[in-house]
């Protein structure tokens, strides 16, 4: 770019300053809405395992309920066998209903410890739903307290990036219009870099050496536009 005007150096280190803290406040503008969709998504996560925890213990439920009826019906089988046993007619029909009563017995007594195990994992499961519940209750809380301190941030950030866009507006109203256009056209991409410092020699947007002659046109003010970039470069103030 051919040096045709002079912008003080001090002038562009504001503007990259004020450029920097306002592509900042926008960053933390954006990812504000994530932090509440991450606190929804992992409300969602601890609902659907109290969902489920409440699934597995009305399962168990029914399932000991069913032992418990088919335990019931087996108690009254040998009851009925037993009446049955005592007005035999002969020894054969009293010992075949023996037996019968005898391994009707058994089988209660197995079902019975597997109705017991059955009430041992409902207890556990009451215990692990109550410990959900709990924790979906915190992270609700903790979902309302993020909305709320978001909402708020989020006022306050864009509250500052208007009050930045507007000092923006009067720094580049500072810059020669031909190349206050070109600037603002390159915004978008550059951010915060789209006036930049040299250093070390180089365009710190890109790393783009600089010349000889660009070095001694920044050095004179003259305003020069990275080759490589794009980007506003100036000599940091002394």
């Amino acid at each position: 770019m051919t040096p045709t005007a002079t912008i003080e150096p001090a002038l562009l280190a504001l503007l990259h300053v004020k450029l920097r803290l306002f592509y900042e406040c926008s960053e933390q503008a954006a990812r504000a809405p994530k932090q509440v969709e991450f606190a929804k998504q992992r409300e969602d996560q601890y609902r659907h395992k109290l969902e489920t925890t409440t699934q597995q213990l009305q399962e168990l439920r029914r399932k000991a309920k069913d032992k418990q009826n088919e335990l019931g019906t087996r108690e009254a089988q040998v009851k009925k066998m037993q009446v049955q046993r005592d007005g035999a007619a002969n020894n054969k029909e009293y010992a075949m209903l023996g037996d019968n009563i005898q391994a009707t017995i058994a089988a209660n007594e197995v079902l019975g410890v597997e109705l017991f195990e059955l009430l041992e994992q409902i207890d556990a499961m009451v215990q692990q739903e109550k410990s959900a519940a709990d924790v979906l209750g915190k992270s609700v809380a903790e979902t309302k307290s993020t909305m709320e301190q978001t909402s708020s941030a989020v006022k306050k950030l864009e509250q500052e990036l208007a009050r930045l866009e507007g000092e923006l507006d009067e720094l580049f109203r500072k810059v020669p219009p031909e190349l206050r256009t070109e600037l603002q056209r390159k915004r978008p991409a550059l951010r915060e870099k789209t006036v930049t410092p040299v250093d070390d020699g180089a365009c710190s947007s890109c790393w783009q050496m600089i010349t000889p002659q660009m070095r001694s046109a920044l050095l004179m003010k003259h305003p020069i536009l990275c080759p490589a970039c794009g980007a506003l470069l100036f000599m940091p103030p002394a």
